[in-house]
């Protein structure tokens, strides 16, 4: 038998990657939160949250299909903004900070793009895991560096399993 969610509570749902496991977090609206974890609990979905399951499985396959399910985001009209900005990035492309600031705004700082991309509740599904530094060096990201290089390696079409050993 299989839990589904209530109407109201909150829908957890976990897909195993070659990099880890993500835990997908939903209410009735959407899907809140996409975020690595360490520990596994029971599953207990719902609509929002088998779409990103399926999406994330397609991913990790290959798939350069759109994030469509829907979004319940929570944060800034600043960070509602750049993670909006985000989305835009194409499936294998990567921007810097400073590329982003100025399509926010030529007076945005740098650090400000940078602290809204760092409280992104949504990897992958907002592919903040795409923001190189300037130089093109890998800066921060909320799965590590290693998980940021194997994804975009992955984007694409090389993959290195040995970041992440069995």
């Amino acid at each position: 038998m299989t839990l589904v969610a209530p109407t109201g509570t909150t829908a957890i749902e976990y897909v195993a990657t070659p990099i880890g496991t993500l835990e997908i977090k939903a209410n009735s609206h959407g899907v809140e939160c996409i975020q690595f974890v360490e520990e596994i609990h029971r599953s207990v979905p719902n609509e929002h949250t088998q779409h990103a399951k399926n999406w994330l499985i397609a991913y990790f396959e290959g798939h350069k299909t759109p994030f469509t399910a829907p979004l319940q985001l929570s944060g800034t009209p600043f960070q509602m903004k750049i993670w909006h900005l985000l989305r835009d990035i194409p499936f294998g492309a990567t921007l810097s900070y400073s590329a982003i600031a100025l399509k926010y705004d030529e007076k945005t700082h740098v650090r400000a793009v940078a602290g809204a991309i760092a409280r992104n509740p949504l990897l992958l599904a907002i592919p903040c895991h795409r923001v190189i530094g300037k130089s093109g060096q890998l800066r921060g990201y909320a799965g590590g560096l290693s998980r940021k290089e194997w994804l975009l390696s992955h984007e694409k079409g090389i993959y290195d399993l040995s970041l992440f050993p069995a």
